[in-house]
C-alpha cells in the first residue's frame, strides 16, 4: 500500500525497522488510538446511508446492498468500491531490490473507529522483507474526490520480526478529484500521518500539491497498452523528526509521477527523493483481474 507521503503501507516500512530506515509512499499511518476527528465527522451522510453496516454484526447482507448504492459515488479512475479485483504491481522500494505486491478490492467494510470504508488489500515482498495488511478509502470526504482515511499492516522483516502498524491520514488525504473536475487544476494538502508502531505513537507532518496533467491518449506497461491515461504529479514535504531513531534526513522533500486509467485505477507510480533522486517507490502494473479499462 502505498506510503508516508501518499503511498500508503509501503511508507511504513522505516518504521518498522526493514533496512533504509525510510518511510517510503506518502500515506501511511492509522491510529485507532486517536481517531480521526475529520474522519469521523465528514462520514457524515454516507454513514447515515450504511447504518446497517456500522450496527449490524451480521452486516454482510447489508454491506453488500450498501456498496451497489454507493458505487455511483466513488471514484472510476480507482474502483475501491468494488469487490473481488486484483492488481499486481512490480515494485522497487527505496534500495531494497525488485520485488512484487498484489492489491485486492476488499469491497464495503467498517475501520477500527467504526466509519464505512471501502477496504483495498495489500501483500508485497521486497528484498528480504514484506509486508500484509489493508488501506481504506472513501469517496467524497473533505469534498468532491477519492481520499485515504487509513489502513494497517503488519511488517515481516528479518531483523525486527513481525512489527503491527496502523494509521491515519488526518484530515483524510484527497489523491482523486471529482472526475467532473479532472484534465486541469491543482489542489494542496496539510495533513499529519497518525500512527501507531508497536503502542508507540509517532505523527509525520506532510504538505504539498497534486498537479493535474490532463490525459495522454496512450500509456504503455507491463500489463498492456491503456487509452485515455490520467497523469497527475505530486510535490510533498514530510517533517519526520519526530520519529524516534530516524537514521534519514529530519525532513524528506518528494515528488511523485502517476498514472490512472478509468476502470482499473494506478498503473504507474516512480517517487523519488528531490533532494537526492533517490528512489523512494517505483510501481508499475504487470495484471489484473475483476476489473476492465473504459
Amino acid at each position: 500500500m502505498r506510503v508516508f507521503l501518499f503511498l500508503g503501507l509501503a511508507g511504513v516500512a522505516g518504521l518498522a525497522g526493514c533496512k533504509g530506515g525510510e518511510v517510503g509512499c506518502q500515506d501511511c499511518i492509522i491510529d485507532t488510538s486517536n481517531p480521526d476527528a475529520d474522519a469521523d465527522t465528514d462520514a457524515d451522510s454516507d454513514a447515515d446511508a450504511d447504518a446497517d453496516a456500522d450496527s449490524d454484526s451480521d452486516a454482510d447482507s447489508d454491506a453488500d446492498t450498501d456498496a451497489d448504492a454507493d458505487a455511483d459515488a466513488c471514484h472510476s479512475y480507482d474502483p475501491v468500491d468494488l469487490f473481488g479485483w486484483t492488481r499486481d504491481y512490480d515494485i522497487q522500494y527505496e534500495d531494497r531490490g525488485p520485488g512484487t505486491e498484489q492489491q485486492s478490492g476488499d469491497g464495503l467494510d467498517v475501520d477500527p473507529n467504526g466509519n464505512p470504508v471501502y477496504s483495498v488489500g495489500s501483500s508485497a515482498n521486497v528484498g528480504d522483507g514484506s509486508w500484509d495488511g489493508f488501506e481504506y478509502h472513501y469517496c467524497d470526504v473533505n469534498g468532491p474526490g477519492a481520499f485515504i482515511i487509513g489502513g494497517s499492516a503488519t511488517f515481516h522483516d528479518p531483523q525486527a520480526g513481525d512489527v503491527p502498524v496502523m494509521f491515519s491520514d488526518s484530515p483524510a488525504r484527497k489523491y482523486l478529484p471529482a472526475e467532473a473536475t479532472m484534465g486541469s487544476g491543482t489542489w494542496s494538502y496539510n495533513y499529519t500521518v497518525q500512527s501507531n508502531v508497536m503502542n508507540t505513537p509517532v505523527n509525520i507532518p506532510t504538505q504539498g500539491q497534486y498537479t493535474d496533467l490532463g490525459f495522454e491518449s496512450t500509456y504503455t506497461v507491463g500489463a498492456g497498452t491503456f487509452h485515455h491515461v490520467y497523469h497527475l504529479t505530486n510535490e510533498f514535504t514530510q517533517d519526520r523528526s519526530g520519529v524516534p531513531q530516524n537514521p534519514g534526513p529530519a525532513t524528506v522533500h518528494g515528488f511523485s509521477d502517476l498514472y490512472y486509467v478509468k476502470g482499473i485505477g494506478l498503473i504507474y507510480e516512480n517517487t523519488v527523493n528531490s533532494d537526492d533522486n533517490s528512489n523512494i517507490m517505483h510501481k508499475e502494473l504487470t495484471a489484473y483481474t475483476g476489473l476492465s479499462a473504459q
